[in-house]
């Protein structure tokens, strides 16, 4: 069940960064289309900057979430069913020849 919580939670939080990088990126691209001159880039850049700064953290964020769901498809390829540990023990019982 936690696990099923888990996959919905991140499902819904790269939704959420997806969302936030489209909204930013159109934003951007409004400002910088509208610029005609120096002075209005100038008057621009602060609005531009922090669209900018969107993109990197939803960046930021996919990437943290991609290496925890990485590190967690790792961590439970290495572990072993009850049938397996059982069988493990049972050699390790067994004495050498």
């Amino acid at each position: 069940m936690a696990r099923k919580k888990d996959k919905t939670l991140i499902e819904e939080a790269i939704e959420n960064i997806r969302a936030d990088r489209a909204s930013a990126a159109d934003v951007l691209e409004r400002l910088i289309s509208g610029v005609s001159s120096t002075t209005d880039f100038r008057d621009v850049a602060v609005s531009c900057t922090k669209a900018l700064e969107t993109l990197q953290r939803s960046n930021e964020q996919l990437v943290k979430l991609a290496t925890a769901k990485t590190v967690q498809v790792d961590e439970e390829d290495f572990s072993l069913s009850k049938e397996e540990e059982q069988k493990l023990f049972e050699d390790l019982k067994k004495p050498i020849n």
